[in-house]
């Protein structure tokens, strides 16, 4: 996935100065989502993550009026269970998620929904954007795929981590509005989150102290 988008981002570093960074940014996804491919088996994980999904979607609607509409895409991933982009669109890796129960993929939901609804991508790249001072397009492109100075640094993964923190926590509290345990979010993170930190992702015991402490 990441490649993908480097690959596409590649494609406007010749482009001119741009005024609505944002609009450069949702026309990139539009860009990303028509070249991803699909993976086009697993119908019974289809349905089931279907499911799961439309089960998260009254709440969802309700709280984050105005967010994009969550679309399941199933794809073929390096390895990567889920991620999702600004536009509403969460890939799901059907070999992983079929090997998980339906409350660990619910809770996996809930937390990219979360990011869809806060527009988590588009903060990072805003972010990036301002911080780096410039309006060519290749500044905007390098902030998504995270090519740029900032990669790396104490200030940037405190904003991922953030992010990771508020999509557990928000997460939870649409499960709970869905009439689904709250606890399933913990077993999301204890399920599938890294033992240890990165430079985009705290560690599954980082998170697990965070969402109890909110």
């Amino acid at each position: 996935m990441k490649k993908l988008i480097w690959i596409l981002a590649g494609t406007l570093f010749a482009a001119p100065a741009v005024a609505d960074t944002k609009s450069l940014y949702l026309r990139m996804l539009a860009g990303i989502e028509r070249e991803i491919p699909v993976e086009t088996g697993f119908p019974a994980e289809r349905a089931r993550l279907d499911r799961l999904l439309s089960a998260l979607l009254p709440a969802y609607v309700a709280m984050y009026r105005g967010a994009a509409t969550p679309r399941i895409r199933l794809v073929h991933d390096d390895g990567s269970l889920a991620c999702s982009l600004d536009n509403g669109l969460v890939l799901v890796n059907p070999r992983l998620s079929a090997l998980l129960p339906d409350a660990v993929i619910s809770g996996v939901l809930a937390h990219e929904l979360v990011h869809v609804a806060m527009e988590h991508g588009w903060i990072r790249t805003e972010t990036a954007y301002d911080a780096l001072g410039g309006t060519a397009a290749a500044r905007l492109t390098g902030a998504m795929t995270g090519r740029h100075p900032l990669k790396g640094s104490a200030s940037w993964s405190a904003l991922l981590y953030a992010q990771e923190f508020q999509a557990d926590s928000e997460g939870r509290r649409l499960l709970v509005r869905s009439g689904l345990p709250a606890s399933w979010l913990g077993q999301a993170i204890q399920g599938v989150a890294d033992a240890r930190d990165s430079g985009s992702h705290p560690s599954g015991g980082q998170r697990l102290v965070a969402l109890a402490g909110r």
